[in-house]
């Protein structure tokens, strides 16, 4: 007995899809805003807006990191939670003791026949040994 593929569900793949899309836009987007570009004359302008453009990218990098781990934290939450709710609980019941040895077990009674069985075999043989013959010779 196999267990069946898991299959995710079509609304999972959506956000996947999508969360995938914007964190493409989203990097698309850095590498444009971090792109070369030439800069005014340091004296045509304050240092403090220089300043000021790359704080605004390192703001927006960060924002960026922590919405892209905002949407893993949530993309796997989104699937624990699913299949808690999507899959049906089976009730848990005892499994019923089978003793499949209870045929081929012996009572003490067959045990004691078949010992005394063997024990007068046992001393048939060994009456037959101290006349000179051997069990093998004799026949049955």
């Amino acid at each position: 007995m196999q267990a069946e593929p898991y299959r995710p569900s079509r609304l999972a793949i959506g956000f996947v899809v999508v969360g995938l899309a914007l964190s493409a836009v989203g990097i698309a987007y850095m590498i444009y805003a971090g792109r070369a570009r030439a800069l005014p004359a340091l004296t045509s302008a304050p240092v403090r807006s220089h300043i000021a453009e790359l704080q605004a990218l390192y703001r927006m990098l960060l924002h960026s990191l922590l919405l892209f781990l905002a949407f893993l934290f949530g993309s796997y939450l989104m699937v624990r939670i699913g299949r808690r709710v999507l899959e049906p609980r089976a009730a848990r019941q005892t499994t019923q003791y089978v003793d499949a040895w209870a045929n081929y077990r012996l009572t003490p009674e067959e045990i004691d026949t078949a010992t005394r069985s063997l024990e007068e075999d046992f001393s048939s043989e060994k009456g037959a040994e101290d006349d000179g013959a051997s069990p093998r010779d004799s026949p049955s």
